[in-house]
C-alpha cells in the first residue's frame, strides 16, 4: 500500500489528510492552550497516522529498512 493510500485510509478524504497535517503544522507553532477543539482534535491524530502511513509503506517494500517522506502543501487560495 502506498503512503498516501495509507494515509486516506486512515484519516479519509485527501481534504481530511490535508486538514489533519495542518492541524499538526499549526499545533507544532503554537501553545496548545491556543488551539481550537477542532485544530487540537485533528493535530493529535497526525502522528498515529503518519506511522501507520509509513508502516504501510515499508512493508510494501523489497528488503529496504527504512524510508523518508517529505509532504508538500500548496498555498491555499485567500
Amino acid at each position: 500500500m502506498s503512503f498516501i493510500a495509507a494515509l486516506e485510509r486512515t484519516l479519509g478524504k485527501p481534504e481530511e489528510v490535508e486538514a489533519t497535517y495542518r492541524a499538526w503544522l499549526t499545533a507544532n507553532e503554537v501553545h496548545a492552550g491556543g488551539l481550537n477543539g477542532t485544530t487540537f482534535a485533528r493535530a493529535v491524530r497526525w502522528p498515529k497516522a503518519y506511522l501507520l502511513a509509513a508502516e504501510a509503506a515499508l512493508a510494501g517494500t523489497d528488503g529496504a529498512e527504512e524510508l523518508a517522506f517529505e509532504i508538500r502543501l500548496f498555498p491555499q487560495p485567500a
